[in-house]
């Protein structure tokens, strides 16, 4: 729930954002270059990665993100505000998702003590295999 709010959150900042000031790209005629989408999601999956697992974690999350971000300026995708808007409303869209999900557990009935399910499906490319797993905590 944390993840698809975060998610939806940043898409809808970034795309009203973008159609509202229609900056113009350095590379291009387009007028999306104002936020970077590519920065804003990586950077909400690792703000997600640091609350999450912790801040060893999260740095190395961080890292990669800022990976995403300098290439779009190096190859005349984004301006640096570009990026650093994006960066910000990544961050930003994680934190809402965790400040809402007090708010969506109510509206949905999920209770925190109750049993909780994970179906995690599987493929391993080398032997064509595919499986499923489950986990169950109560």
């Amino acid at each position: 729930a944390i993840t698809a709010t975060a998610w939806l959150t940043m898409g809808i900042i970034v795309n009203a954002t973008k159609h509202t000031v229609k900056e113009q790209r350095p590379d291009s005629e387009a007028r999306n270059s104002f936020p970077s989408g590519h920065t804003a999601t990586a950077f909400t999956g690792a703000e997600i990665v640091r609350r999450e697992y912790g801040l060893s974690y999260g740095v190395a999350a961080y890292v990669l993100a800022s990976g995403v971000g300098f290439p779009r300026i190096y190859n005349d995708r984004h301006f640096l505000n570009d990026v650093l808007a994006g960066a910000g409303i990544g961050i930003l869209s994680a934190n809402i998702g965790y400040w809402l999900l007090p708010l969506e557990r109510k509206i949905l009935g999920w209770n925190p003590s109750a049993e909780q399910v994970v179906i995690c499906p599987t493929y391993i490319p080398s032997t064509n295999q595919i499986g499923l797993t489950v986990n169950m905590a109560f």
